[in-house]
């Protein structure tokens, strides 16, 4: 917004210089972003950014209203048309025909200017409008652009004379309508675009532009006064949909004040009496909405001081709000502050306390400390185990995907998972997003497939997301749900020996990972038709080897299955490496975890260690023998790890041979050779009776 230093003086009696003028402006909340001296005009033009929610202040007499609130002075209002010259009854009647037929159309006035001499404008309302950056065409339009400079209201002047049936109808533009506006262009309407006709076709595009055959020239005599209130949204689509852009379409999409539509039209008819000889009818016609809801909003004095942070006194609080002329009434601990009309911003007694600020100076308000009470935080459970997943897995070198929940059916068809339970989308948006994903696992392995494509061979991903299914009518179950894939190389550097990953590398990972998140008791079992642990984890058994396959135990509750993704299913995604993948359930880990974390005290005594080989049945685990080896070292076993595991030759046929080393450890003493042979002696009888297994 472009605003006249000599300009200004009309409204208010200024007594500081542009540049004192920016800086007082600037410091109210309104932006002056350049300050430029127009010689040719002996003026000063301070080039204004106003915000969208403040409309009001496209016009000279709203940024006066601010200056005058500022500098503590009156605001002094131009003159506006009071005595008419007389009425007109064929006009009366052309008023009486002025029609809405479409809600964008809010408000719409008309009346009539007779007699009028069109001809160049006088020189101080050139320069005006050259201060504001409109250039002069007559003085009938100038006044338009001079009255809509100066209120902020936008108006139209019609040749009244070129108007067919002396009608004016506001409506939406029929299909195929066509318009020349005064820019010369012909353009196409739509029945999206409202329009100003006549009885036969339109004259103006609503809000944005007038018609070529209908425009005040040298000829014309008598004037149709348009002044109305348009809807902000309309005008704005359409103006982007013409691609055309005015000083009227830009206040009209941020919303005129509705009240303010006669006055302007009442300003306008005096100009055009004074400057262009002028007789305005008597009779006007207005259309529609006449009134606003002026809204009322109780103002508390403490709470102004105790969100700023000041001591302004209730006097000082009352003239600032008067100064912008918001109307104030006193009560018990507060006032009753009534809205202007055109302050359609306000809606909140924290908007009124933003108005005192502003006025009052930001300047002005101490720097102090906020009031209020220090809390700690509480991070959701079911977050910080998202975070502590994350962080583990990306410790362990993973990388996190991201997929759709929406999948295909074929998808989910693709990893031979079972069907039951699915929820299907009724109106899926394409074939692509038609089920809601009841794994994670299709979704990952594609990710596989799309990376090994380009190249990425060695893909090792984790994503976390939510599943879903339908567990009876109507009844639907949302999940959290870990998923994991590896394939490529293990190792792939100078130091260590290149090697394919494995199933014992996906098991790795996740054991980390339930160790890292505060889960001890768990376990992997193989994949045994018989028992109660597959049950939940059917639904996979098309996706994974059978012999490659186990299911994760969690105290006594089944949480996630990992295992060897079968070549059929990965032929389908195009993938020859190996794939092993895995899913958990993430609810069931956070009811098993221990969040708190524990610690012990180191030993100060040494452990001693012994190695063992065991031949045993091929289907026995060596989970049992870990077992076997705990309860019978009782308290002195310290910790066993499998380190071997050998099937060949050597070893008779269904059996393998298992290579434990066991450390023995007292926490109050040091083990002698003694002790610890008898021990281990028990250890290995024990194992020998249970397994029927041969010591190597």
């Amino acid at each position: 917004m472009r605003l006249s230093y000599n300009w200004l003086k009309e409204f208010v009696d200024i007594d500081i210089n542009p540049y004192q003028l920016k800086d007082a402006l600037t410091s109210c909340g309104l932006k002056v972003e350049r300050v430029s001296r127009m010689d040719d005009l002996n003026d000063t033009v301070l080039e204004i950014e106003i915000t969208s929610n403040r409309p009001d202040l496209l016009s000279m007499i709203g940024i006066g209203r601010e200056v005058a609130a500022i500098v503590r002075k009156p605001l002094k209002l131009p003159d506006i048309l009071e005595d008419n010259s007389g009425a007109d009854e064929v006009l009366a009647k052309t008023l009486a025909k002025i029609a809405i037929e479409s809600n964008k159309c809010k408000r719409y006035t008309a009346r009539i200017i007779n007699d009028v001499k069109v001809s160049g404008s006088p020189r101080w309302l050139a320069n005006r409008l050259a201060s504001m950056g409109l250039r002069t065409i007559n003085n009938v339009v100038d006044i338009t652009n001079f009255v809509m400079m100066e209120h902020g209201q936008p108006l139209h002047g019609f040749d009244y004379d070129k108007i067919k049936g002396g009608k004016i109808v506001v409506r939406l533009a029929q299909k195929g309508e066509r318009i020349v506006t005064i820019d010369g262009v012909e353009r196409n309407l739509d029945e999206e675009t409202l329009v100003i006709c006549d009885a036969e076709r339109p004259l103006a595009i609503a809000g944005i532009m007038g018609g070529k055959d209908t425009e005040v020239t040298d000829a014309t005599k008598r004037v149709l006064l348009e002044s109305a209130y348009f809807d902000p949204v309309s005008i704005r689509k359409t103006a982007r949909r013409l691609g055309i852009s005015s000083e009227s379409s830009y206040r009209f999409e941020r919303g005129v004040d509705l009240m303010g539509v006669p006055l302007a039209s009442l300003r306008a008819a005096l100009l055009m009496k004074r400057i262009a000889s002028g007789k305005p009818s008597k009779d006007i016609a207005d259309r529609g909405k006449r009134d606003v809801t002026i809204k009322s909003i109780y103002l508390e004095t403490e709470k102004v001081n105790d969100l700023l942070g000041t001591r302004i006194k209730e006097g000082e609080i009352i003239r600032l709000l008067k100064a912008i002329s918001f109307r104030v009434s006193k009560e018990k601990r507060g006032y009753t502050v009534t809205v202007p009309h055109h302050r359609q911003d306000i809606r909140h007694d924290v908007d009124l306390i933003e108005e005192v600020a502003r006025l009052y100076g930001y300047d002005k308000i101490p720097t102090t400390l906020p009031k209020s009470e220090i809390r700690t935080s509480h991070k959701d459970s079911s977050i910080e185990l998202d975070c502590a997943v994350r962080e583990s897995l990306s410790a362990s070198g993973l990388h996190e995907a991201l997929t759709y929940s929406l999948i295909s059916y074929g998808l989910l068809q693709k990893i031979r998972y079972n069907i039951e339970g699915i929820i299907k989308i009724k109106n899926p948006m394409s074939i692509e997003q038609e089920i809601m994903r009841p794994t994670l696992l299709p979704g990952i392995i594609s990710v596989v497939s799309h990376n090994i494509k380009r190249k990425l061979l060695n893909v090792k991903i984790y994503e976390l997301g939510r599943v879903y299914r339908e567990t009876g009518e109507n009844n639907f179950e949302e999940q959290r749900a870990l998923a994991i894939a590896v394939t490529g190389e293990r190792y792939n550097n100078w130091q260590m020996k290149s090697r394919a990953v494995d199933f014992f590398d996906l098991k790795g990972i996740i054991s980390l990972l339930l160790k890292r998140i505060g889960i001890v008791a768990y376990d992997f079992i193989s994949y045994k038709e018989e028992d109660d642990f597959v049950r939940p984890f059917k639904c996979y058994e098309g996706l994974f080897n059978r012999a490659g396959s186990s299911i994760i135990i969690i105290g006594d509750k089944p949480v996630g299955i990992i295992g060897n993704v079968r070549k059929e299913v990965l032929a389908g995604f195009d993938i020859t490496d190996e794939v092993y993948a895995g899913e958990l359930k993430l609810l069931n880990l956070a009811y098993q975890r221990r969040a708190e974390k524990r610690y012990r005290e180191i030993v100060r005594y040494p452990y001693i260690k012994r190695d063992v080989a065991v031949v045993i049945d091929r289907n026995i685990q060596a989970r049992d023998v870990e077992q076997c080896v705990k309860e019978s070292g009782g308290d002195l076993i310290n910790s066993i790890i499998l380190f071997d595991q050998y099937i060949g030759n050597q070893v008779p046929a269904g059996h393998r041979s298992l290579a434990f080393s066991i450390e023995y450890l007292a926490k109050d003493r040091t083990l002698t050779d003694d002790e610890v042979k008898e021990i281990h002696t028990n250890v290995l009888k024990k194992i020998e009776e249970k397994f029927k297994a041969a010591i190597r």
